[in-house]
């Protein structure tokens, strides 16, 4: 996660960059990205089909509580690919 990318966030939101969730980023990107646009594509497609250019086989599954800060979840995953 890059704060650089939300350096006002705080201005509009009330939300530091360290306490984003899940929950804001479905509600702000996730969800708006993947609606529907028009009725020639009336179905919602995965966010990963917005980023990829192919089937994206998973190495690892990581469950996560859509509660906790996004930035505490990168660092947990940062130090995972450590060790």
């Amino acid at each position: 996660l890059r704060r650089s990318a939300f350096p006002a966030l705080g201005e509009h939101t009330g939300i530091r960059v360290n306490e984003l969730t899940f929950y804001h980023t479905d509600e702000w990107m996730v969800l708006p990205a993947t609606a529907a646009r028009s009725p020639e594509a009336p179905h919602h497609c995965a966010f990963v089909e917005l980023l990829a250019e192919g089937p994206q086989p998973a190495k690892w599954f990581v469950t996560h509580s859509w509660g906790e800060p996004i930035d505490d979840f990168v660092k947990c995953v940062q130090l995972h690919s450590r060790t």
